[in-house]
């Protein structure tokens, strides 16, 4: 993992993008797969933005192996000033727990703190553990529309 670089999606070529989408597919069939809502190719694209958010990420090795992106807002936002937020983290399962997603989550943090925003939310049921080891505090829970329990998260820059 150590071999990975952090590449802005801005500056993927049209496989890295396609890898990216297909990351997120796999992540959350349920909401990109074919009876879901989401397309996850149209997120990609969307998340290319050099210069404005929505923003992205991937983690490169010989393929792309994770992807993330900072978004003006995200579920479980509740206010309009809760922004930005860290959002489509998702990481190849064979490269997990080797500090991918952290590097993901540190470079999205350091684009928020470019951007001059002083804070970064998040969403997630997975990923909690990996946000409170970069100090993210728990702000609340709440349910999506199939009964999943989630935490969203909160980090001061």
């Amino acid at each position: 993992m150590h071999s990975a670089r952090i590449v802005a999606l801005a500056a993927a070529n049209a496989p890295q993008m396609a890898q990216a989408a297909a990351i997120l597919a796999a992540t959350w069939p349920e909401y990109y797969g074919p009876d879901g809502p989401g397309n996850a190719a149209q997120d990609i694209a969307e998340r290319s933005n050099a210069d404005q958010l929505p923003t992205g990420i991937i983690a490169i090795t010989d393929r792309v192996i994770g992807v993330a992106a900072l978004a003006l807002t995200g579920f479980g936002a509740v206010r309009s000033d809760e922004t930005p937020w860290l959002v489509g983290l998702a990481v190849l399962p064979e490269a997990r727990n080797q500090g991918c997603g952290l590097r993901l989550i540190a470079a999205i943090e350091n684009t928020a703190r470019q951007n001059g925003h002083a804070e970064v939310f998040c969403t997630t049921h997975t990923v909690a553990r990996t946000l409170s080891r970069r100090e993210w505090q728990e702000l609340r829970q709440v349910v999506d529309d199939h009964g999943q329990p989630w935490t969203v998260f909160r980090k001061t820059l």
